[in-house]
């Protein structure tokens, strides 16, 4: 049960910090091409900086929502545990 509310919590995160990072739908996708894409092409098509920027930012949106749902499950679970 912790697990699930962890994984709930997560996708609320993400959920509500989409448009913080990301302007709209299109923006997320170039992030995930960006992140698919080697770094040495991004030097070489000189996109370096908006690869960095871009994957900087789905990187930090993903680990926010990640350390979300793992801090609600560890929490859930020691006050299960605590008999609280």
């Amino acid at each position: 049960m912790t697990m699930v509310l962890g994984g709930v919590a997560a996708i609320l995160v993400w959920i509500l910090f989409f448009r913080l990072f990301f302007s709209d739908r299109d923006e997320f996708l170039e992030a995930i091409r960006f992140w698919l894409t080697p770094d040495w092409f991004s030097r070489w098509s000189s996109e370096f900086w908006d690869n960095f920027w871009a994957e900087l930012k789905l990187g930090l949106w993903f680990n926010l929502g990640l350390g979300a749902g793992v801090f609600v499950h560890f929490a859930l679970l020691n006050l299960s545990t605590a008999g609280v």
